[in-house]
């Protein structure tokens, strides 16, 4: 579940970091101020607008500097939560390393307090590697901002998830019925409900 749909995300954002490398320049992959684009899913198609995009992808491939340059950062806000971490090349099945730290996440993320949070997802067999990573800023309420990054022995593509609009918390809150550690991590992946009108203020 988790890992079919963040690759298939990851790799349409590959794409189009690839085209905007070729141009010369950064790729927008929606513009409009409606609902464009969720977290973790593939970009939307959308209209002019006159506030920031809300998907922003860094033209980094095949280097990896994107991997430290996000668009955004709010560092003044509290990081509660120890990185939320998935393995999913352990023997027994995709796996956390630390489950609190998951539910931690969760519990944030339904009752919508201010937070940084991070997510890890790598696969690690013994022909190559891959590392999915996802830093999420809560402001409160149902306004979010994101950044993504895929990483693996070619390179990484990197791109901001802006002004998203959480979930509802009925959505985190059925969550906790997944049973197993992946379909929990999708749950988190996907936070966002698309892209809102309100642009990200950061707290001082």
């Amino acid at each position: 579940m988790t890992s079919e749909r963040i690759v298939r995300s990851i790799g349409a954002f590959a794409a189009a970091i690839w085209l905007a490398s070729a141009a010369g320049g950064p790729a927008v992959a929606c513009t409009s101020t409606v609902v464009e684009q969720a977290g973790g899913g593939d970009p939307g198609q959308g209209g002019t607008s006159t506030v920031a995009p809300c998907d922003e992808v860094a033209p980094s491939v095949p280097t990896y500097a994107c991997l430290t340059d996000p668009h955004w950062t709010c560092d003044s806000l509290p990081k509660p939560c120890a990185d939320t971490m998935l393995d999913m090349s352990a023997p027994g099945g995709p796996a956390f390393v630390d489950r609190a730290a998951a539910a931690c996440a969760l519990d944030r993320l339904r009752a919508r307090e201010p937070a940084r949070l991070t997510l890890v997802a790598w696969n690690f067999p013994a022909e190559c590697c891959s590392r999915e990573r996802q830093e999420i800023w809560l402001l409160g309420g149902a306004s979010a901002e994101a950044w993504v990054t895929s990483e693996g022995d070619l390179g990484a593509s990197c791109h901001s998830l802006h002004r998203q609009a959480l979930r509802p918390p009925e959505h985190f809150a059925s969550c906790i019925d997944e049973v197993d550690d992946e379909g929990l991590f999708a749950c988190l992946w996907e936070f966002s409900e698309g892209c809102g009108d309100v642009e990200a203020t950061c707290p001082p």
